[in-house]
């Protein structure tokens, strides 16, 4: 069974990250609001005694002399609107991960699929606003649609007593799934269109490299020959569009970069990487500054095809 523990400021204690908001509400959505109080929320989604859930809240996940919380009940109930925002299914929670880590060290025992600890923030809103408001102040500054979900609540949906429910974002797979076939025989708009459509964030060189490649008549012999269909698959193009992440590939780090200076002089930088870090250690290499300083540079770093 799955439990909640809330942890926030004591009174008296200042919320930067509240007041952070606050300022954030009215520079990027237009939205004035008085004040703004944080909750941080760790799910457990574990069976725990009671004893070893207070070791758990009151040791990791709390800070004793600045914070306080509470254990499967509301830690804050006045607000004018509350606005709770965590990761969705599959995304990586790094701070859930690490007070997994901590609940595992405290029960001497590591953490057993699918026992898991997940984190959300609790934003406590003081300040009157609609329900279009509160979703443009999630959408537009609590949280980013494409990792984030979120929950708005208004106090006469809220329960006091009992809180929020324990929400357990654990994926979950019925089976089957469907590939789909993407006709990329398109102009650059069209190729644009499924680029944004499908998040893969490719450039117009790069969809039409791809297009490319589906087009000639070796590759489409040889997906013949394997039972697949001349056109691209939703998943083939996945695959290329993380292989190719700025995570991945590192396209700004790696690109030709035309730099105007401050007196109009143009210079061009052929890969920041290359160019400054390899160069560099290279430079110190051959004028014999290295002193006892060893730095061994291999080459340039890639990222396998399957990581992101």
């Amino acid at each position: 069974m799955a439990t909640r523990v809330e942890v926030g400021y004591r009174s008296g204690v200042r919320d930067p990250r509240g007041e952070r908001v606050v300022a954030e509400a009215r520079d990027m959505a237009g939205i004035d609001i008085r004040s703004v109080r944080t909750v941080s929320v760790y799910t457990l989604d574990m069976d725990l005694a009671g004893d070893s859930l207070e070791e758990i809240a009151s040791g990791p996940l709390t800070d004793p002399v600045i914070q306080e919380f509470s254990i499967g009940r509301p830690l804050v109930a006045d607000f004018d609107v509350l606005i709770e925002v965590g990761f969705k299914p599959g995304v990586t929670d790094n701070v859930g991960r690490s007070a997994g880590e901590a609940v595992a060290q405290i029960l001497g025992r590591p953490l057993e699929e699918p026992e898991a600890v997940y984190t959300s923030i609790q934003y406590l809103i003081e300040g009157e606003l609609e329900a279009e408001e509160a979703e443009r102040l999630a959408s537009q500054v609590l949280a980013n649609e494409l990792i984030h979900r979120w929950q708005i609540v208004f106090p006469h949906q809220f329960d006091p007593a009992r809180g929020l429910d324990a929400e357990v974002p654990r994926v979950s797979l019925a089976g089957g799934g469907e590939v789909a076939e993407v006709d990329l025989e398109g102009d650059d708009e069209e190729l644009m269109k499924i680029s944004r459509e499908g998040l893969l964030a490719l450039s117009i060189e790069e969809m039409k490299a791809i297009q490319g490649y589906f087009r000639r008549p070796a590759v489409r012999q040889a997906r013949k020959e394997v039972g697949l269909g001349e056109r691209a698959t939703d998943l083939e193009l996945e695959s290329l569009a993380q292989t190719w992440s700025e995570h991945c590939k590192h396209k700004i780090f790696n690109a030709r970069i035309r730099y105007s200076g401050n007196g109009g002089d143009e210079e061009i930088v052929d890969s920041l990487f290359m160019t400054y870090i390899v160069g560099a250690t290279e430079k110190i290499r051959r004028d014999g500054r290295q002193g006892h300083l060893s730095v061994r540079v291999q080459g340039q770093r890639r990222c396998d095809p399957v990581q992101r």
